[in-house]
């Protein structure tokens, strides 16, 4: 197509440093940075991922509020460069839990700074999905099926939403059983991976509306031994009170 007249850089977690640091060091290569759920760390002095704080290009910050803290502080700290850096706080917890209608929204916004030289500092980036229930509920399970699975961390992404695990009773820090084929592991119903130890299994409701099951460190849909379209069946703990 031609040399772009104009590129916008996006990364997530590690590659939300690494484009604050391009926005810092390459302003003249890029024209500005989304950096979603950015793993800022402030406390490095030297080396190759030390901050100055002065980015050459504008930086959009798309973070969730559980890890808000590196970006609103490299925000601060930024406030007197050439192109002050912007963050967009998304009101749920996890990292990287931000939908594509946020993303887009943030693309946009740089675009307009691009523009039109203006961009809001500071604002509310959150912008809900709310995802429609096709589970099947046999008394107290709820059959789903897999909708994707992450290709390097073998995360399965399912068709279960919020109202399913709602309607067996399961709530934010709650375990329960899951189900693929011939395996059954016991699930955490939580926000982040660091909620579970090493090896343990955690839930996320994602930004898309939808359960997400991982395993923190391994691979969850290799240990299931998943596929596209496999069903997943979930089910409360025996004895819990939300039966």
């Amino acid at each position: 197509h031609g040399k772009p007249g104009r590129v916008v850089l996006m990364g997530n977690s590690m590659g939300g440093i690494i484009g604050a640091l391009i926005a810092e060091r390459h302003g003249e290569v890029y024209d500005a940075v989304l950096a979603a759920g950015a793993a800022i760390r402030l406390d490095v002095k030297h080396g190759p991922l030390s901050l100055n704080f002065d980015p050459k290009i504008p930086i959009l910050f798309l973070t969730n509020r559980s890890e808000i803290d590196g970006p609103r502080d490299y925000v601060e700290r930024s406030s007197q460069a050439t192109v002050p850096a912007a963050l967009w706080r998304v009101d749920r917890d996890g990292h990287v839990n931000v939908n594509d209608p946020e993303r887009l929204a943030a693309i946009r916004a740089l675009e307009h700074y691009l523009d039109h030289g203006e961009l809001a500092r500071h604002k509310d980036g959150t912008i809900a999905v709310a995802a429609n229930s096709t589970a099947r509920f046999f008394e107290n399970r709820a059959e789903g099926t897999i909708a994707g699975v992450t290709a390097n961390h073998g995360n399965i992404f399912t068709s279960l939403v919020p109202a399913d695990l709602e309607q067996l009773g399961i709530e934010p820090g709650d375990h329960f059983l899951l189900t693929v084929g011939e395996h059954t592991v016991q699930v955490l119903l939580g926000s982040n991976y660091g909620d579970v130890e090493r090896g343990e299994w955690i839930g996320i409701m994602r930004a898309e509306g939808v359960l997400m099951i991982a395993r923190n460190r391994e691979s969850a849909c290799k240990t299931l031994a998943c596929a596209m379209g496999s069903t997943v069946v979930i089910s409360p703990l025996p004895g819990h009170a939300g039966q």
